[in-house]
């Protein structure tokens, strides 16, 4: 999965299950990635399913902080996305303020 879309210097995305089950500890479903300069990244190994995904204008955030609280309020402001087996996919996402 790519975008092209530039977000804010040190950004990131955040593509996860929309299915709160699979928001456990190394999930498979669950990916947090550095944009690029140009705001372009790349997501592999994800299993096919439905996912939200969000464009933060912050690093990809530590793993202790990927609870189920966090994962559910970044959700409200996520894309909808649904990915089959070895699906590609170019997605245009704007940044928004990382949650506290």
């Amino acid at each position: 999965m790519t975008s092209n879309r530039q977000p804010a210097g040190g950004g990131s995305v955040m593509i996860f299950s929309s299915d709160p089950e699979d928001w456990y500890e190394r999930s498979r479903y669950v990916r947090a990635a550095e944009a690029g300069e140009n705001g372009q990244f790349s997501v592999g190994g994800l299993a096919p399913g439905d996912y939200w995904m969000v464009a933060l204008d912050t690093a990809p955030p530590a793993a202790y902080k990927l609870t189920s609280e966090f994962l559910r309020r970044l959700a409200s402001f996520a894309t909808h996305v649904s990915l089959a087996e070895g699906q590609h996919r170019q997605t245009e996402l704007r940044p928004m303020k990382t949650p506290r």
